[in-house]
Order: C-alpha cells, then structure tokens, then sequence
C-alpha cells in the first residue's frame, strides 16, 4: 500500500474550533470555501480516506457536499457518555443521519466514538453492535479509544476490525502495547493525534501553560533539525513508519498542508539513526502529551 493510500484527513477542524489555534487565542473555525480546499485538494493528491463524526459540527455536512460519492469515508457513532438501552433505536437513527449528510449510500468504517469496555457489558451495546455488523451499508466497524488498556480490551475484543488510537513523538506507548496482540487478531491499528493538537506541526503555534509541554516540544524542534528534517516531517514520517500502524490519521486546517503532507509520503523511511532519536522523545505516558489534559480554553477536544 502506497504511504499516500495510508493517509486518513481527520475533519474535526474542518466543522469546529479545533486544536492549538496558529493565531493564538481560542482556536477558530475554518472557512467553508477553506474546507472545501482542503478536501478536493488532498483529492487531487491521491489521498482519498477522510475521518469524521457528528460530534464534529459540521464537519460531515461539508464533507458531504465536497466529497459526494467520491473518496472513502470513516465517520463515528455514539460517545464516551454510556446511553440507555432506549437510546439504541436513536444510535441507528443517528448512523442514517450520519449518511444523509454524507450523501452516501454506504459508510467504509463506522466507529465507536470514545469506547471503553464498560460499554460492551450493555446486552444494548451487543445488540446494537450486531445489528451494525449485518447492515448492508457499513462495510467495516472500528473504535477510537484512549490509553493502552482501553485500545487492547477493544483489539481483544472481537468487535471491531479497526481500533483508532493515539500516537505521536511525545506518547509512543499505546501502538507498542497493542501491536503484536492486533497483528494476531488482525484488527487494523489507525493512529491519530500525530501532530499533537498542532503542537507538533513546527509552525510556531502558541504552546497551552501545561508543565513539561514546552520543553518536550523544543527537544523535538532539536532532534528533527539534527534529522534534517523539519519537526512536521519527523512527526508524519515516524508515524508512517511505526511498525503495526497501518492508516494514520493527520488533522488538518489549512490547504497548504496537504501538498507538505504528499511530499513527506513521498520522502524515504526514518533511518535507524533516525529512529533511534525518536526512541528518546517518547514521555512515557506524562499527561503533557494528553491534550485532556490540556486547559480548555486553549484546545477544543471531541
């Protein structure tokens, strides 16, 4: 598979303030002429797969009327609040609705928004999940997770063929912990998060007051220069090339983005050189690399 059919768009910033805001302040909604861009020209680049949800505004409305039938589409149901068992004719209302937006027939992937294992105890939960699997309009069910524990209860879990997690320069820890279990199950592994909010993009984006953020950032502004590469570069690249990680996830909010991100797909893998300094950039699982953790006013989180 080409690095470039690897590439996921992820809309949140597409249909809401979302992320470190390149302006500072409170991050700002993007331009429905802006969106437009970004979709039909990551289209003429190559890159088809495009991630959303309703939790994102009006990210699928303005996917839909982009996209239309074309591209490949990952959209999302429920949320992280457990719903009552009387809510599941509602999750299959909002799937439909879902795919009304979207103006298509069908949907590639459809996840769970935020899963934990507490959710699949609900006999709802199963129910509702099996309904999904027979349903002749979804091709593929996945889950987005947060934390090594949740992402392997979703791996081993039987339910899903994709699990979304997050993974970057700063926090390495969940691919490493699930990778050999999903190779076993074959459960596809899609990392997001790789620029950390914005954090991790190198275009000078105002840092939120977190202890340990700055710093950590500043180490990768020093590991890539001495790469040779820019820090955006080393954050796409190094998820491209993380052994178990199949789809990667990139947000975008700007269309200028997309010709940078073909190119990196386009550059050589990390040497092991390379590969090794980024070894040294993981934290370990400190909060500073988990935007939940990050003031509100400074990040718009789904």
């Amino acid at each position: 598979m080409r690095d470039l059919d690897r590439i996921v768009i992820g809309t949140a910033a597409l249909g809401l303030p979302y992320g470190l805001s390149r302006y500072g302040g409170a991050p700002r909604l993007i331009s429905e002429d802006d969106a437009a861009l970004i979709i039909t020209t990551a289209l003429a680049r190559g890159i088809r797969r495009f991630d959303t949800a309703p939790a994102y505004g009006a990210a699928e409305a303005r996917l839909g009327q982009v996209l239309g039938t074309d591209g490949i589409v990952w959209t999302k149901v429920g949320r992280a609040e457990v719903p009552t068992a009387h809510h599941t004719e509602g999750l299959l209302n909002e799937v439909e609705h879902s795919r009304r937006r979207l103006c298509r027939r069908w949907i590639d992937v459809l996840q769970w928004h935020n899963w934990t294992p507490g959710i699949a105890k609900f006999p709802w939960f199963r129910d509702v999940w099996k309904r999904l699997r027979s349903d002749e309009h979804i091709r593929a069910l996945g889950a987005s997770t947060y934390g090594p524990a949740d992402a392997a209860a979703a791996v081993d879990s039987g339910m899903f063929d994709i699990v979304q997690v997050e993974w970057n320069l700063l926090n390495q820890k969940v691919v490493r912990t699930i990778k050999a279990r999903a190779r076993r199950t074959n459960v596809t592994i899609a990392a997001r998060s790789v620029f950390l909010q914005g954090a991790l993009t190198g275009d000078g984006r105002p840092l939120p007051s977190v202890p340990g953020l700055a710093a950590a950032v500043e180490r990768v502004r020093i590991t890539a220069a001495r790469c040779g590469l820019s820090v955006l570069h080393l954050a796409l690249r190094a998820a491209l090339d993380m052994s178990g990680v199949t789809y990667v996830l990139v947000g975008v909010d700007h269309p200028g983005q997309i010709d940078v991100i073909a190119s990196i797909c386009a550059a050589p893998p990390l040497t092991p050189e390379q590969w090794n300094a980024v070894d040294e950039l993981d934290l370990g699982g400190d909060p500073a690399a988990d935007p939940r953790t990050w003031p509100r006013q400074a990040v718009s989180m789904t």
